[in-house]
């Protein structure tokens, strides 16, 4: 919880569960284009992981030497591109925050608002394995996201009509 607090991820989530914000009804094909976009940033991420992760892997190999405290200190060193990872993670959990109220307020589309509620959830995952440094866990979560956010997009932006 501490970590959620300081990182500012816990005030973003109670924001978004509180919020009364209304927007205009989901357009199917605007709802549709809107997710192609998220999910195309999503696969940007994903070449990004697979570059980080092979960035990193010449200091675990060389850290074998180390001492434990050495190991240690290493591991949780300020990292910018960790800390880039976290920031993308809070983005990105805004964006289904969003994504949660706009599809709360149409009640055909609950479905949708219970897997974004999931996919949110999942960036937080996903912050925190950034933390840790944990790059072969964040690209499986990575991966797990993606898909989910293909699923969302057919239930979100299907047009009442379809899905009745």
């Amino acid at each position: 919880m501490r970590l959620l607090l300081r990182n500012g991820i816990y005030s973003s989530v109670v924001f978004a569960l509180f919020s009364s914000c209304k927007s205009a009804p989901l357009d199917s094909h605007a709802c549709s284009e809107a997710f192609q976009e998220w999910e195309s940033r999503l696969g940007s991420h994903s070449e990004a992981l697979e570059q980080w992760g092979r960035d990193r892997a010449p200091a675990s190999i060389g850290s074998a030497f180390l001492t434990a405290e050495q190991r240690s200190k290493l591991k949780h060193a300020a990292d910018p591109v960790q800390e880039e990872w976290m920031s993308r993670a809070e983005r990105e959990l805004k964006t289904a925050q969003r994504w949660i109220v706009r599809v709360e307020e149409d009640p055909t589309r609950r479905a949708a608002g219970r897997e974004l509620q999931t996919l949110a959830n999942r960036w937080v995952v996903f912050h925190g394995l950034a933390f840790q440094k944990r790059t072969r866990e964040m690209r499986k979560e990575l991966t797990d996201i993606r898909q989910r956010t293909a699923r969302v997009r057919g239930l979100a932006c299907e047009s009442p009509a379809d899905v009745r």
